[in-house]
């Protein structure tokens, strides 16, 4: 069974979801600066758990290539942990009193969660929107608001109607 909502400000889920997004912005901030500063050319760059990873370009592959970890998927590598660049990474969040946070996990903002499951989250124009399946039946929490699946496929494709206008 599967449960669309808009996420409210009584939810905790929304409160945390907006964390994740402010703690996100604030690493984004210094990544691109950390990247030039320690002669990164890779522009495409991501986390797996506290560890910077990148795409790296063929440059970055030779030169790099003792403190990168194995691919991940996408070519996205991560430094190792004991590398001077990972170590100057976490250094420079600390200094920043930047603590990267994950991204909330929705199903513990749902009772009896048990089985496979599956979500999704996110916001437009700073509306919260999940999505819960699983194979029980399952409450709504208090907080979320359920609509419809067609709204809320609305909701998705007028977005993207939106994005494309804006690359065209």
């Amino acid at each position: 069974m599967e449960k669309y909502f808009i996420v409210t400000e009584q939810s905790p889920l929304h409160k945390d979801y907006f964390d994740w997004m402010n703690n996100t912005q604030q690493i984004h901030v210094l990544v691109s600066p950390f990247l030039t500063t320690n002669n990164i050319e890779a522009n495409l760059y991501g986390f797996y758990g506290d560890n910077l990873c990148i795409v790296p370009t063929d440059n970055d592959l030779v030169k790099f290539k003792n403190v990168l970890g194995k691919d991940l998927g996408n070519t996205l590598r991560p430094f190792k942990s004991n590398s001077k660049i990972q170590k100057s990474w976490e250094k420079m969040l600390k200094e920043n009193n930047i603590e990267k946070k994950s991204k909330p996990y929705t199903p513990m903002y749902f009772d009896r969660c048990f089985g496979k499951m599956s979500s999704r989250l996110f916001d437009i124009d700073n509306v919260v929107y999940c999505s819960f399946k699983q194979e029980v039946d399952f409450g709504i929490p208090e907080g979320m608001v359920e609509i419809k699946a067609s709204k809320f496929w609305e909701i998705i494709e007028n977005e993207e109607e939106k994005r494309k206008a804006v690359v065209s």
